[in-house]
């Protein structure tokens, strides 16, 4: 039986938690191979040999105003260095979904939500994001593009670039048959054409591959992933582009992009 040191939260749910134990074993493995949160039980030994098995909700679980809070690990006095066994339950579980899927009107996680804490929490968070942003999330900002950028630049050039005497011939006779329609019909302004190469291969097939990774690879697209991957995408999109862009000072793999894109044409 294999096991690993996982590092985890006492604010984790059971979920959460076994969402990190599986991420841990099975990583070197494409993610259709991955159990399910809900097809494994999480099972701590504590005092004795007999384990206990950990739920997200059960006859333990805290009520508050009508509303059951979700088990973590400081619920059921996990504590650090724990030894914890995960096996694949006999039957499924289906009578709770996965955490981020659970109806807010009859479980929480950590606090209670109420109107009006949340509403001073959003008023808070949004002045404050004003304050800060300038000074902490620029650093931030720099620091994170600075670590990324190669792995943008090798992309935005695998991507766009081609050898001059060996084309993909797909492309080239779609691009063909492009400039062919433009001189039947007359259309002499380069913009045009360049706006129907770009309507027709990288908005159409690159975006859509690299804002959806799992169309092409077995894997799990995180909801923060897919964050990151839109502003991945959309830089993409402003390199093809022929309007004028004003970029602040995070603009250098765009502008590589845009020369890149313009050889490729």
């Amino acid at each position: 039986m294999d096991s690993l040191t996982v590092r985890v939260l006492d604010t984790d749910t059971v979920s959460q938690c076994k969402e990190k134990i599986l991420e841990a074993f099975c990583k070197n493995l494409p993610f259709s191979q991955w159990p399910q949160v809900e097809d494994v039980d999480l099972e701590w030994f504590a005092f004795s040999s007999r384990g206990f098995i950990l739920r997200d909700l059960d006859d333990t679980s805290i009520m508050e105003d009508g509303r059951k809070k979700l088990n973590t690990l400081s619920h059921y006095k996990v504590n650090d260095g724990a030894s914890l066994a995960m096996s694949l339950k006999d039957q499924r579980d289906n009578t709770l979904g996965r955490v981020k899927d659970l109806d807010t009107d009859k479980y929480f996680h950590l606090v209670l939500p109420t109107e009006d804490i949340l509403e001073n929490k959003k008023s808070h968070r949004q002045s404050h994001r004003k304050k800060v942003l300038p000074e902490i999330y620029l650093t931030r900002l720099l620091s994170t593009k600075g670590t990324l950028q190669k792995f943008l630049d090798d992309l935005f050039r695998a991507v766009l670039s081609i050898r001059e005497d060996r084309p993909p011939l797909a492309i080239k006779y779609f691009f063909d048959f492009l400039e062919e329609q433009a001189e039947k019909r007359g259309i002499s302004d380069p913009d045009t054409l360049h706006i129907w190469k770009t309507n027709s291969l990288p908005l159409r097939f690159w975006v859509n591959i690299l804002k959806n990774p799992e169309f092409v690879f077995d894997m799990e697209k995180s909801d923060h992933m897919d964050a990151c991957l839109s502003v991945i995408a959309q830089a993409f999109i402003d390199a093809c582009s022929i309007s004028d862009m004003q970029l602040g000072k995070v603009r250098s793999c765009v502008q590589r992009g845009a020369s890149l894109s313009t050889l490729y044409y």
